[in-house]
């Protein structure tokens, strides 16, 4: 069985069709190896190529042209190492070492901003970090441009690691150059919202919360880093608007009757690029209507409303929540002074915009059945450990406080600015005034908010809060605070104010003369004093009636800080003026003080000129007669 099976194989096999190929045969007589072969030269440019005695140098022996070279290197690690000597290299010797380099650096590192690798993005982001640190505005003005258009495709990059990374970015560019950067708002403001929400399905512009869903945070603290970040940018444009919009000091030209000088009347001198935010150009009311909603369904799906039996407690809040809650309120207060600067030359009703568009709103989703915020207390471990990460992260300024003491208070701003005269209002008062209790000395942050909410209030001559919110501040000892003392110095000058007929702003008006007689005084003290002085304010007249003659008596030891040129010497002297009442001992002590000349030649005759001025003004016949026997004796 077996054998004729094997037969029946062999037979099929001889069967097939045999693929033979055709035998060939190497011609006669060339049988013989052929040992020829050709010779080319290999050339690789510039590898043997000896540097020069004086030139940089990274630690592996690279120049600046073969590290920007090898940032197009396919190896992550070649890449690496590149931007890492470009890193050392300017570290070490300054940013002039790529100046003649810079703009084919940037082109050439600004595209790793998009690198697949994590660490590669780091890498360009420390480099990017370390030459805005070291380079004027001047200088990257004109390359700006180039890295956002890279920023803004990294915020549209399909990995989401990528995007991610754009906001690290933006916190370079914010924190070294934020005026350039509000400068591109226009560019930078669509990424940001697309960040974060989408487009609706309608024609409008209105815009609906997105869900971060590839993404390794939740979609809550992926907003939160996002509107961190748009609060800076909103900081940063509103910066630069004040100072755009702030007036020049004018150019003191010193005199010297034998030299010649020459003055540029028709050119300004040293005159730079204008880069101003074109406020008439820009947006704001637009932003404005497309932010806010975004804004408050943030915070409202954050945070939960509380129940009407827990609204005399505080609402307690994460430290994530509490610190997303404060970037929205900032947002808020700045789109608003961004709006007041943006209408400053219209009507009354488009001034007022946008608290009557939002204002309800804010006041009712942000404070109203939520307000006092507080942070939680459990897991208090975590907290401290973790709160500093997250708040860095969410790029927030604010104290560690678990009462929130500074979102609070800006919470009250906004109530005071957006609602009328309510109990919300005494609510806010009341927190204010036991804040200010408890406080021995108040942050930059909280003594300018303190000061706004005053101004916020005093607008309001119907309600009491005013005068209740300045008892507490009088109380607080927190009338020396230079902010505060420049607001009521503001109230002092207006010609009428309600405040005016106030007990505690009289008490501080009569406190004024004797700061005058410490050994050390601001000149800012001094400059605000003889502004008030001008206004003749009966309770600060006299006051002064009563301290002068010590005032003057002290005034050769006092040290005015900040004063380089006599002026606060020549402000308190020129008080003398507003003095009324004069008697014979100060009559002598002012007497002795201009024979013997204590205050100085140029103070002395100032002070005879004030005289002589003050007895030709004066309609009180007995005092203009002591002070022309005073002046006949000198």
């Amino acid at each position: 069985m077996g054998k004729s099976g094997y037969k029946r194989f062999k037979k099929q096999e001889k069967a097939k069709v045999k693929l033979k190929g055709k035998k060939t045969l190497l011609p006669k007589g060339q049988n013989v190896t052929n040992t020829t072969f050709k010779v080319k030269k290999i050339i690789v440019k510039e590898q043997l190529k000896d540097h020069g005695e004086h030139e940089l140098l990274s630690k592996k022996h690279l120049n600046i042209k073969e590290l920007i070279s090898r940032l197009s290197h396919h190896n992550m690690k070649m890449r690496q190492e590149a931007l890492s000597g470009l890193r050392e290299l300017i570290i070490t010797h300054g940013p002039q070492s790529i100046q003649s380099n810079f703009t084919s650096l940037l082109q050439a590192a600004m595209p790793l901003s998009l690198d697949l690798e994590s660490d590669v993005r780091k890498d360009v982001i420390k480099l990017l970090s370390v030459i805005f640190e070291r380079m004027t505005e001047e200088q990257l003005t004109p390359l700006f441009r180039t890295i956002v258009l890279h920023l803004t495709c990294a915020m549209t990059h399909i990995d989401p690691s990528v995007r991610a990374d754009s906001l690290r970015l933006i916190d370079v560019m914010l924190e070294a150059e934020p005026s350039l950067t509000a400068v591109y708002t226009a560019a930078l403001m669509p990424h940001f919202l697309n960040l974060i929400s989408r487009r609706g399905d309608g024609d409008g512009w209105g815009r609906a919360l997105s869900l971060h869903l590839d993404g390794q945070i939740t979609s809550e603290k992926w907003r939160g880093r996002v509107i961190g970040r748009l609060n800076r940018l909103f900081a940063a444009i509103l910066e630069h608007v004040r100072k755009v919009m702030a007036p020049t000091p004018p150019r003191a030209v010193e005199w010297d009757p034998n030299k010649r000088i020459y003055l540029n009347l028709y050119y300004p001198i040293f005159t730079k690029r204008n880069t101003a935010v074109d406020l008439t150009n820009l947006p704001i009311q637009e932003y404005a209507n497309t932010l806010m909603p975004l804004l408050l369904d943030t915070f409202i799906e954050a945070v939960p409303k509380r129940d009407q039996e827990d609204s005399q407690t505080a609402c307690v809040v994460g430290v994530e929540m509490a610190a997303l809650l404060q970037s929205i309120v900032q947002i808020i207060l700045h789109l608003r002074s961004l709006v007041k600067h943006c209408f400053r030359n219209r009507s009354e009703s488009q001034k007022g915009w946008f608290r009557q568009t939002w204002g309800e709103q804010v006041v009712t989703r942000l404070v109203k059945a939520r307000f006092p915020y507080s942070i939680s207390k459990a897991n208090s471990n975590k907290r401290k450990r973790e709160s500093k990460q997250v708040l860095d992260a969410l790029q927030v300024s604010w104290d560690q406080d678990p009462s929130c003491r500074l979102l609070n208070t800006q919470l009250c701003l906004l109530t005071f600015l957006f609602s009328q005269p309510s109990e919300l209002w005494t609510k806010c008062v009341q927190y204010i005034k036991n804040t200010l209790r408890n406080a021995r000395r108040l942050q930059t942050e909280e003594s300018e908010l303190l000061c706004e909410c005053l101004e916020a209030v005093s607008d309001q001559p119907s309600s009491s809060a005013a005068s209740s919110l300045l008892e507490a501040v009088c109380k607080s000892g927190l009338t020396s605070d230079q902010r505060v003392f420049d607001f009521l110095t503001r109230i002092a000058c207006m010609p009428t104010h309600h405040l005016h007929t106030d007990n505690n702003f009289t008490t501080w008006l009569d406190s004024l003369p004797a700061l005058l007689c410490k050994p050390v005084v601001p000149l800012s003290t001094i400059r605000n004093i003889a502004s008030i002085a001008t206004h003749i304010h009966p309770a600060f007249c006299n006051s002064l009636d009563g301290w002068y003659e010590q005032i003057i008596c002290k005034l050769p030891k006092m040290e005015v800080t900040g004063d380089e040129n006599n002026e606060g010497r020549r402000m308190v002297v020129g008080l003398a003026y507003r003095v009324n009442d004069w008697d014979l001992e100060m009559m002598h002590n002012v007497r002795e003080i201009i024979v013997q000349g204590t205050l100085g030649p140029d103070l002395t005759r100032y002070l005879k000129e004030i005289l002589w001025l003050k007895s030709e003004d004066t309609y009180n016949v007995e005092l203009k007669t002591m002070l022309q026997e005073l002046l006949q004796l000198l």
